[in-house]
């Protein structure tokens, strides 16, 4: 009932919710200020890692890029080089010359409408049925081509001639057979590749961009160099490659799973390989960024957003290789790179709900502590107002500022319960005289003015203003009251002056510490992860190393053991090789006349298939000299069927003798051989090991040394992170003591003195 008649007098807060409301307030801007800050650095950190690791990527990825067009380039010219391809390309052309139209449609019939096998297959047919010369050439030189297609990963080998006809293609697309001077491929990609080589001159390599390409029905690309023979050009040789060949090396370095990659992009921003073949090939666009790469800046990292698709922070870098110029990209969805920032703020923010609530809670039971006595001595002045000079003052035994105030309140109440006393004892003596009766009643005035006087000061004092004064004409006898109660509220005042001034400097030297152990932690953290980044490589070196000792020293062990194996079946094989070195010598006497007849035959034939060329070409003038060049041919034929026949014969004598001769040959030189290097081999293992063997022990001791440093500053950064959690916590209590000190007033400028009307 009391404590509603308070509330009821004096409205509004009270210390009991002001208190709380304020230290609550206090920790949540703070905790809010922490967690955004921390929030802001964190974004800012992993950004700068996305970017500094994108550029690292582009790097890699134009190093990789570069090193793939030049295996290319090199590839090309030593398989241009070769006698294998430039036979090919003669005889092919030599075949087409002979009848163009009908050789291109025999060609197409049997290789490419009447391959019996699917188009995705082709490659499979050796030799075809309408045209015997060029299915014989073809069954002879199409397995090494085709080997040479597949083992550099290319989707087609063509050969050229110097007119633009295609006369032979690896993989007998719609493409083959056709002209690229005047046909229908004469302005696609193959066709600009083949004359920019016809410009490029002998041992030079072109590259034509990669572009839709209808006879493959996808993107490609084509590398063209001429082919020359006997220091003239006879032909041309041209590679397809799709973009599929370029996605391994841009996805070198890229984790899957994670959203990130990388791409070529071709100066009109259409996508020319992705390290993402599946995905979506939304072009880049013509962004600023862009035109900034093009014209040869490189680009960190900016946010981009295409077509209302997903948004991709995303940096580029220009690329050139072989006369051409691209843009290199690489990218990653903001939701995926900023994750850990989306994490990071989920757990500030419940970091800081709970710190909130644990502020809160101490401020409340804190309020408690200090309110209760405060609204005592509030509900015991009340009582004394009401004339209750009796009860004795409680919170006199605190030992600080509340005890000190009520102490003088109870002196106080004495006062006030002996100035009453008197009055009753006036009261009692008023009949005796008139005189005393009327001092009386001006007594009785007189303490009532002081009592309300009184009452006005303490319930200002109630509401915490300090600057409170009992000033005025006061009876002599009365005037002990006002100096006291004067002196009490002075003396709470400087006190809580003092108290606001010491925690303010409490406040900022909590701070200067805070900030100070917070540069101090994170130094001290981030040395203690780059020695435990560098324990942990020194551990996997010492275990490597311990590895490679024990390797070395079983390898030097096996190797003597293998070295005796040897020498015990050095004789034997020497006594074989003997043997066989006889017998091998009369199996040659007897092939060599064989082999002397294919000879013949076979320069023949190649004699003859050139005099039905130069026939071909002379025209009208040629055909009796072409007439006796088949008669020629046909002759020679029938002679290397017959040496075939004389072959067959002894061909399983031969080949038993030339086998076994070779064998023990070789079986002998490996031997002599073995027993060399592994002697040689054997003291190199037995160095190695002794090397290692060092190797392992200086590792071993760098290692302990470092883990004994890696546990020191770890125990230094744990030290440096209790020593910050200490500095925020006195900053935190400085700001709540100040907070609690300002609600008193304590200036004098706007102090209302406490004043009595009227005359004694």
């Amino acid at each position: 009932m009391r404590d509603r008649q308070v509330k009821v007098k004096r409205p509004g807060a009270s210390l009991r919710v002001r208190v709380p409301a304020m230290v609550a307030g206090a920790a949540v801007v703070m905790l809010c200020a922490v967690a955004f800050l921390s929030f802001h650095s964190a974004r800012t950190i992993l950004r700068d890692g996305i970017e500094a690791r994108f550029a690292a990527l582009l790097q890699a990825r134009a190093d990789g890029l570069a090193d793939w067009f030049a295996a290319q380039e090199r590839a090309l010219l030593v398989q241009t080089g070769s006698s294998m391809m430039q036979d090919a390309l003669f005889e092919f052309d030599a075949i087409w010359l002979k009848d163009k139209a009908g050789t291109r449609t025999a060609l197409i019939a049997d290789y490419v409408t009447g391959n019996p096998h699917p188009p995705v297959e082709r490659h499979k047919l050796a030799a075809g049925e309408g045209h015997k010369l060029y299915a014989r050439a073809h069954g002879h030189y199409h397995p090494q081509l085709l080997a040479v297609t597949e083992e550099g990963g290319l989707a087609d080998l063509y050969l050229v001639n110097l007119d633009g006809d295609v006369v032979y293609s690896a993989a007998k697309g719609g493409d083959f057979a056709a002209n690229l001077q005047d046909g229908d491929l004469a302005e696609t990609g193959l066709g600009r590749a083949w004359r920019a080589a016809v410009a490029a001159g002998s041992g030079a390599v072109v590259f034509e961009d990669f572009t839709p390409y209808g006879p493959a029905d996808a993107s490609a690309g084509f590398f063209a160099t001429p082919v020359t023979g006997m220091g003239t050009t006879i032909g041309f040789a041209v590679l397809q490659v799709r973009p599929g060949a370029l996605a391994g090396v841009l996805a070198k370095g890229l984790s899957p799973g994670e959203g990130a990659r990388a791409r070529l992009v071709g100066r009109d921003g259409a996508i020319r390989a992705t390290s993402d073949p599946a995905g979506a090939h939304v072009p880049i666009g013509d962004s600023a960024a862009f035109r900034r790469a093009l014209a040869g800046e490189t680009v960190g990292l900016v946010r981009h957003e295409t077509g209302g698709a997903v948004p991709h922070l995303i940096s580029m870098r220009p690329f050139s290789a072989m006369g051409g110029d691209w843009v290199l990209e690489a990218d990653i969805p903001v939701a995926a790179a900023m994750a850990p920032v989306a994490r990071l703020r989920a757990m500030l923010l419940g970091v800081v709900a709970v710190c909130v609530a644990v502020a809160a809670g101490l401020a409340v039971v804190f309020s408690r502590l200090l309110t209760r006595p405060i609204l005592q001595l509030q509900d015991r002045v009340a009582a004394m107002r009401h004339g209750d000079l009796d009860s004795p003052v409680p919170s006199r035994q605190r030992r600080h500022e509340i005890g000190w105030l009520a102490g003088d309140l109870d002196d106080l109440r004495n006062q006030l319960a002996r100035a009453a006393e008197q009055e009753r004892q006036a009261a009692a003596q008023q009949k005796a005289a008139r005189r005393q009766e009327q001092a009386a009643q001006q007594e009785a005035r007189d303490q009532k003015r002081v009592v309300d006087l009184l009452s006005q000061a303490i319930s200002r004092l109630e509401t915490g203003d300090l600057t409170a004064r009992v000033e005025g004409d006061v009876p002599a006898k009365y005037d002990i009251l006002r100096a006291g109660l004067n002196a009490a509220i002075a003396r709470l005042r400087d006190t809580v002056v003092s108290i606001s001034g010491i925690a303010g400097a409490i406040d900022n030297g909590a701070r200067d510490i805070e900030t100070s152990l917070q540069g101090v932690r994170g130094q001290a953290e981030t040395q203690a992860t780059d020695l435990a980044d560098t324990a942990a490589a020194l551990k996997q070196l010492t275990q490597s190393v311990s590895e490679a000792a024990d390797g070395t020293l079983a390898a030097e062990q096996g190797m003597q053991a293998t070295i005796e194996e040897v020498r015990r079946n050095e004789a034997t094989v020497t006594e074989a090789r003997t043997t066989m070195e006889e017998i091998s010598a009369s199996a040659d006497r007897i092939l060599s006349v064989t082999t002397l007849i294919d000879s013949v035959a076979y320069q023949t034939n190649l004699l003859a298939l050139n005099a039905s060329v130069e026939a071909a070409r002379a025209g009208e003038a040629g055909k009796g000299f072409g007439v006796v060049a088949a008669e020629v041919r046909d002759l020679a034929e029938r002679t290397a069927q017959a040496a075939s026949d004389i072959k067959r014969q002894l061909d399983g004598n031969a080949r038993m003798i030339g086998a076994g001769t070779g064998a023990v040959s070789r079986l002998a030189e490996c031997f002599t051989s073995m027993i060399t290097r592994l002697h040689g081999a054997s003291a190199s293992i037995a160095a190695i090991s002794t090397a290692a063997q060092e190797q392992s022990d200086s590792v071993r001791q760098i290692d302990a040394a470092v883990s004994r440093l890696d546990t020191r500053t770890r125990q230094n950064a744990a030290r440096m992170a209790e020593l910050h959690e200490a500095g925020v916590t006195m900053a935190g209590e400085a700001a709540r003591l100040r907070e609690l000190s300002g609600d008193f007033r304590t200036s004098d400028d706007a102090s209302r003195p406490c004043t009595m009307s009227g005359a004694a």
